[in-house]
């Protein structure tokens, strides 16, 4: 029972009562509790980062039972997205970005905006086929970037600024455009020539 008693104080309910201020040596959070307001420390496991808005629910804990002494640790479970038994997701509450872990083994990462990856190398390897469909994608990379795959598809537009080496056979809708192919309806010495065949 006094073991109960201890824990009661030094848990509770919270709410952030204003949007957080990530200027500071620690994240500060100020939290609204049993009718009061005070600082905390927000506190997320290792790696991981956020900068919490207000009203947000969290638990409030009291360090060796000084009221003073108080760390948060900020929940979303209002805007939480729904998920499968098993299933992982890191996600933004406000805009709906998030990285989906399937319990098919699936990945699925999703923005509303833009998702852009920037690396000195970036590689893509796939087993079967390497899929792009999206508004807008940025790949940005120092470097290189490879894609590794039987086959690549790009799903929409494709605008190419820079040089482009193809050293396979080059296509459009069917007819072959690359080095190999030939041209009918050519008149000798007039300048003209048919679409390649």
């Amino acid at each position: 029972m006094a073991t109960m008693n201890a824990l009661k104080g030094l848990l509770r309910w919270a709410r952030t009562s204003r949007d957080g201020d990530d200027a500071a040596t620690l994240p500060v959070q100020q939290v609204e509790y049993l009718g009061k307001l005070g600082d905390a420390v927000a506190w997320f496991p290792y790696g991981f980062h956020a900068c919490v808005p207000a009203d947000e629910l969290a638990l409030l804990l009291s360090l060796q039972g000084n009221p003073e002494a108080r760390v948060a640790l900020p929940g979303s479970p209002r805007q939480r997205p729904r998920v499968a038994s098993g299933e992982v997701v890191v996600f933004h509450p406000e805009t709906g970005a998030e990285i989906h872990f399937l319990a098919s083994g699936d990945v699925e990462v999703t923005s509303p905006t833009r998702v852009k990856v920037t690396a000195p190398l970036v590689d893509v390897v796939s087993a079967i086929k390497a899929t792009v469909t999206a508004p807008l994608v940025d790949v940005v990379s120092a470097t290189k970037v490879t894609i590794t795959a039987p086959a690549a598809e790009v799903v929409g537009n494709l605008t190419v600024t820079g040089n482009l080496v193809v050293t396979g056979t080059a296509t459009n809708l069917g007819v072959n455009i690359g080095s190999t192919h030939v041209h009918g309806g050519v008149t000798a010495g007039a300048g003209v020539s048919g679409v390649p065949q």
